[in-house]
């Protein structure tokens, strides 16, 4: 819908429901002036026009309402998908900063329904105080004192509606964040990944004690909010009140001598109608300074510069050599740095094993190298380039990965390998097509052999009660085939294979191996057996690194960390 058809709708409907206020104001008491007088076709044409009047002009409203409702939701569509795409686009370490530290969605998902609100209070008070000028020429009912103390009666309200304004939005972090600790205790109920734990340990009490609370709190906060509401309902009110008893008697004191009941019933109609506008353009007033404030959140939060670049589609230069230099970086409210002054380079092509303790900062570099996080001190850089003047879009796109703790989405197998538009895995589900031959060279094929829907399967049943859930090995294997279906010239794996049998964790690093000829490739895993087909391992420790070389080359270092920790395990197996 354009924008010009919007407007036509937008203000053909409030000039509709201005002309119907009126005529429902006026036409009464012409009708009842023509049955007193017993003028029967006077009053015949009064009520055929009321008729007519109240059909055409509330279709009108109806046509113009639905128009401008499409164009909202259209809006509000286009509004909710920048809001997500900028969720989605930003760092993980702004993402947990903004989003879950400052509890800043309930208000930005509030800002994308303002401008709605914005619009609708712009033009409606726009129109109320042409129609209300208007009734003050053609009726002479209003005196200078009387249109005074209509308006002083209107902004009493809209004082008190603003003092109730104020209010709810001081209780705003306080609302969001209590709804936030219901809806984390009921999903936690209903979720079913947590239901084999709530049933072993008998959480169901607890969870339900946790939701209680939160809806207990909420239950105060909303007591609170109605009792100072009440209040000010009451200011309002008899604000009202004290209006329209104003206007019988501005009406009383308008008509002359030869005044009639029709006429003092079009006076008093007419008064109250212009006493009502005041009173919503007060509120409408009210409206766009509220509504200000969470349209400024949302449009700050979109225009919001986290100091990335991120330019255009396509992947940029290759990257041919990364290098952190002197990188420090702490996690937001931590004590201790997880990394601390490190430096070490990465050569395209080559396979590059971390190693440690646990804590030891590895899957901090790997965070870092990705560019979800960006260093407190030091630079990572990227061909020479520090990677915060380079297009961030650019570089992710020559990554994948496969995370630890990486996830399944509740969709298809072959929308969770190809991660795009659902046709784009329709089309190649057939045989010989390039997502078997990736789900083959992963070691899935039989498993997607074995399912009727192959590629089409759920991997959920929470939508589709024919979905499936896959083995632990199987999961990494579909992660793999992520991972290699896009094709990207850099590969992260962190940990994938912690949940496996060291015999599996073999067969997938030898499946590694072979995956990724050619392509630079960075590994972390507890299990060292794997480490042996690297170019080279980084011995981490205290977000230091502490040792680097091959497996040979740090085996012969009698003191070292990496020698320590492979007899120790490679023990562990020979007891075994």
């Amino acid at each position: 819908m354009k924008k010009k058809w919007f407007f036509l709708c937008l203000i053909g409907c409030q000039l509709a429901f201005e002309a119907l206020s009126l005529i429902n104001a006026h036409l009464p008491g012409r009708i009842i002036d023509s049955l007193i007088e017993n003028r029967m076709q006077g009053m015949l044409f009064y009520v055929c026009a009321l008729a007519v009047g109240e059909i055409g002009l509330n279709t009108v409203v109806a046509y113009c309402t639905a128009g401008k409702n499409r164009w909202y939701h259209l809006q509000r569509n286009l509004a909710s998908g920048a809001l997500a795409g900028k969720f989605g686009s930003l760092r993980l370490d702004a993402f947990e900063k903004d989003v879950a530290g400052k509890r800043q969605l309930l208000g930005l998902f509030m800002g994308r329904e303002s401008k709605k609100a914005i619009i609708e209070a712009v033009s409606g008070g726009s129109v109320k105080i042409v129609a209300s000028v208007v009734l003050f020429v053609i009726y002479p009912f209003f005196s200078f004192y009387s249109i005074c103390m209509i308006i002083a009666l209107a902004v009493v309200g809209a004082v008190a509606e603003m003092l109730y304004t104020r209010y709810d939005l001081e209780l705003k972090d306080s609302y969001a964040e209590t709804t936030e600790s219901m809806h984390k205790a009921l999903w936690s109920m209903t979720k079913s990944t947590y239901a084999k734990e709530i049933r072993i340990f008998r959480l169901e009490e607890f969870l339900a004690a946790k939701y209680n609370d939160a809806r207990e709190k909420l239950y105060n906060l909303l007591r609170l909010k109605n009792r100072k509401g009440m209040k000010i309902d009451l200011l309002s009110a008899l604000s009202e009140g004290i209006g329209l008893f104003a206007s019988f008697g501005f009406a009383v004191m308008a008509v002359d001598d030869d005044f009639t009941v029709g006429t003092f019933f079009i006076a008093a109609n007419v008064t109250r109608l212009v006493f009502r506008n005041f009173v919503s353009i007060s509120k409408s007033a009210v409206a766009i300074w509220r509504e200000s404030r969470y349209l400024k959140e949302y449009n700050d939060f979109l225009a919001e510069d986290d100091g990335w670049h991120s330019g255009a589609e396509g992947s940029g230069p290759e990257v041919q050599e990364i290098e952190f230099k002197d990188v420090s970086f702490a996690y937001p409210g931590a004590r201790k740095q997880a990394l601390d002054g490190l430096s070490f380079k990465i050569q395209k092509g080559e396979k590059i094993a971390l190693v440690g303790e646990n804590g030891a900062g590895k899957s901090t570099i790997v965070r870092l190298l990705s560019g979800l996080y960006r260093p407190d001190t030091g630079k990572i850089l990227v061909n020479g380039k520090n990677l915060e003047e380079t297009d961030v879009a650019a570089y992710h796109r020559q990554f994948s990965a496969v995370y630890q703790d990486a996830v399944l989405f509740d969709y298809s197998i072959g929308e969770n390998i190809v991660m795009r538009e659902t046709e784009e895995y329709e089309e190649c589900d057939h045989a010989g097509s390039k997502l078997d031959m990736i789900t083959d060279r992963a070691g899935l094929i039989e498993k997607i052999g074995s399912l009727s829907k192959r590629y089409k399967t759920m991997l959920s049943r929470r939508f589709d009660p024919d979905g499936i859930s896959l083995s632990g090995g199987e999961r990494q294997k579909l992660l793999l085939a992520r991972a290699l279906y896009k094709d990207s010239p850099f590969l992260v794996f962190d940990e994938p294979t912690a949940a496996m049998s060291p015999a599996a964790e073999n067969d997938m690093y030898e499946t590694y191996g072979k995956m990724t000829g050619g392509k630079t490739a960075v590994y972390i895993s507890h299990r060292l057996a794997g480490c042996r087909m690297s170019d080279r391992i980084l011995v981490i420790k205290d977000g230091r690194l502490a040792e680097e070389g091959t497996h040979e080359e740090l085996m012969k270092l009698e003191d070292g960390i990496y020698r320590k920790m492979f007899r120790l395990q490679a023990k562990g197996y020979e007891e075994d």
